[in-house]
């Protein structure tokens, strides 16, 4: 689908004609010289370029779930104290969305 402000006015029509022959002739223009890539790598480089990938990812997560599994100072406090870090969060939010008391001019 074509957004509507590319078809607005002037500035369509002259984005058409960049974009779309006005004539049934065809023009080549210029030769575009298409770059040397790269050598496919080895299979042995793809599979340890593999195997590093995994290996950090799978570091990642094992670092995430040490680091989740131990509790913040907080909220271990929180959990001594019998309050649980879900409720103290949910007090947290509900200061912050209760609305403004109405302030007496004195």
């Amino acid at each position: 689908m074509v957004h509507h402000s590319l078809t607005d006015g002037i500035g369509g029509m002259q984005l058409a004609l960049l974009l779309f022959e006005t004539t049934a002739a065809l023009d080549p223009g210029e030769q575009v010289t298409v770059p040397r890539s790269e050598p496919d790598p080895s299979t042995v480089r793809v599979v340890q370029e593999s195997l590093l990938y995994d290996g950090r990812r799978a570091l990642g997560v094992l670092r995430r779930g040490v680091t989740g599994a131990v509790p913040p100072p907080h909220e271990r406090c929180a959990i001594r104290l019998g309050r649980s870090p879900t409720s103290w969060h949910a007090r947290s939010v509900g200061r912050f969305v209760q609305p403004s008391r109405a302030r007496s001019r004195t």
